[in-house]
């Protein structure tokens, strides 16, 4: 299921009963971090994420996803931002060139990455000297006792939310990445390292990586900055 783009009814009740939740969660984590007038937003989905990053920090916003329909969904939510646009690609080939944005984000779709290295890569390439890449995802690790925490922000009826931990303990955290395998998909961007921190009470990793602002100092210093950790 992780390893590929949502169908209509999986987007569908994704973005109604998951995607508020998350948007709550990582929007705030994710805002103080963005740099620049340019951000791309790596596996959008619907658009929750990167709509109100647009609108609050008035800056553009470019999201791919690979679902047809949640490109759709994300067009029709961000009708009323010039300033965003939604393109149906995966992480493994972005459509974009060299050094092409200032921030690039990503929430809970590295799991989803057919191969998460490449997308780290690809992630990395467009993005121009001195700029953020910010890439959340859940925790491997987590318990379903972390997991439930969650679940209790989300929109699942209430009487489901058990059942809903159950699940998503086999196919979400089962096949997300610990911090130790997070951070070790940024080899294929070596020797740049991230910094890996935790949102505070949550199931999510967050890995942070500034770029160098020259490339004589990427090639003679470790290209990812240390950053500072959420919670």
């Amino acid at each position: 299921m992780c390893r590929r783009a949502f169908s209509s009814p999986e987007a569908l009740a994704y973005e109604l009963t998951i995607a508020p939740a998350l948007a709550a969660v990582v929007v705030p984590c994710l805002l103080p971090l963005i740099s620049g007038r340019r951000v791309l937003d790596v596996g959008c989905g619907g658009g929750a994420i990167a709509s109100q990053i647009a609108t609050d920090r008035q800056v553009g916003v470019v999201g791919i996803d690979p679902s047809t329909s949640q490109i759709r969904r994300f067009a029709r939510r961000s009708r009323t931002l010039p300033a965003v646009a939604g393109i149906q690609a995966r992480a493994e080939h972005l459509h974009f060139r060299d050094a092409s944005f200032d921030t690039v984000i990503s929430s809970c779709a590295w799991k989803h990455w057919s191969s998460p290295g490449l997308g780290i890569a690809e992630c990395v390439r467009v993005l121009r000297p001195g700029g953020t890449l910010l890439v959340v995802e859940v925790d491997g690790s987590t318990t379903p006792a972390g997991f439930w925490r969650f679940a209790q922000t989300s929109r699942i009826p209430l009487g489901m939310r058990r059942a809903y931990v159950r699940f998503s303990m086999r196919t979400v955290v089962g096949v997300a990445p610990d911090a130790t395998t997070l951070e070790r998909s940024f080899d294929a961007a070596a020797p740049l390292r991230p910094s890996i921190g935790r949102i505070k009470d949550l199931p999510f990793l967050i890995a942070i990586v500034t770029l160098p602002v020259s490339a004589s100092r990427a090639r003679s210093s470790p290209a990812f900055a240390a950053a500072s950790r959420p919670g």
